[in-house]
C-alpha cells in the first residue's frame, strides 16, 4: 500500500474527518475536548487493547464481515498496543532518566 492509498482508505478518513470535527468543536466551543478524550484513551488503552484485538484477531476472521471492517479493526488494535506500550514504557523511561540524570 503506498502513500496515496493509505490516504484514501476509509479507515484513515474517518480519523481525519473525527480529528477535524473534535478539533473544530473543541475550538469554537472552548472546551479542552481533545486533553479530556486524550486522557482518557490513555488510561484505558490496556483495557480497550485486550478487547479489540480478541475481537479483531479471533472473533472477527471468523465472521463474514466486510474487509474494510476487518481490517480497520486490526488498525485499531495496532494502535491501542502502541499506546499501550508507549504507557507502560513513560514511568521507567522516566525512572532511568532521573536516575542518569
Amino acid at each position: 500500500m503506498d502513500l496515496s492509498e493509505a490516504i484514501r482508505h476509509p479507515v484513515a478518513l474517518a480519523s481525519g474527518v473525527t480529528s477535524a470535527v473534535v478539533g473544530l468543536v473543541g475550538s469554537v466551543a472552548q472546551v479542552p475536548v481533545v486533553p479530556e478524550l486524550t486522557a482518557w484513551l490513555a488510561t484505558n488503552a490496556l483495557q480497550m487493547f485486550s478487547g479489540v484485538s480478541v475481537f479483531a484477531f479471533t472473533v472477527a476472521p471468523e465472521m463474514e464481515l466486510p474487509p474494510v471492517v476487518a481490517d480497520g479493526l486490526q488498525s485499531v488494535a495496532i494502535v491501542l498496543a502502541v499506546l499501550a506500550g508507549v504507557k507502560r514504557l513513560i514511568p521507567p523511561l522516566r525512572n532511568l532518566k532521573e536516575r542518569f540524570s
